[in-house]
C-alpha cells in the first residue's frame, strides 16, 4: 500500500491521526514520527484511507454537539451501517455526521480500555 499525505491512519493502539509530512526519513503524523526503517511494520499494523469514516469502528465514542455517543451496528437500523443512536432514539450514520462536520472528537474503544480505571 503506498502511504500518502493527507491520510488518516488508525494504529493498533487506536490513535487516529493524519499523515501531515513525509521526508527522506521521516514519516510525521500530527504529533508523532514514525521512521523509514520502521514504516513497514507500522503499516502493517495500521489502517489507511483518506476518509476518516472508514477507520471509525464499533465501540467508538463520538463527541456530536457536546454529547458523547458510541458508534453501533444494527441489521435492523441503518442497512448494517456504522451510526449512533440519539437522545431522542433517532439513528445518524457516522458519514452523515462527518459530512455535515458534527463530530468534535473521537475517542476509539483501545483508547478508552488503556486509560479506563477499574474498580
Amino acid at each position: 500500500m503506498k502511504i500518502e499525505v493527507g491520510m488518516y491512519v488508525r494504529t493498533k493502539y487506536g490513535l487516529i491521526r493524519k499523515l501531515d509530512k513525509i521526508t527522506k526519513d521521516i514519516y510525521s503524523f500530527q504529533d508523532r514520527l514514525c521512521f523509514k526503517e520502521d514504516i513497514d511494520n507500522f503499516i502493517k499494523e495500521a489502517k489507511f484511507s483518506y476518509d476518516i469514516t472508514d477507520l471509525i469502528e464499533v465501540g467508538d465514542v463520538l463527541v456530536v454537539d457536546g454529547i458523547k455517543y458510541t458508534v453501533l451496528q444494527n441489521k435492523e437500523h441503518c442497512n448494517n451501517i456504522l451510526h449512533i443512536k440519539t437522545i431522542d432514539n433517532h439513528y445518524s450514520t457516522i458519514k452523515y455526521l462527518f459530512e455535515q462536520n458534527k463530530v468534535e472528537s473521537i475517542l476509539t474503544k483501545e483508547q478508552f480500555e488503556r486509560e479506563v480505571y477499574k474498580i
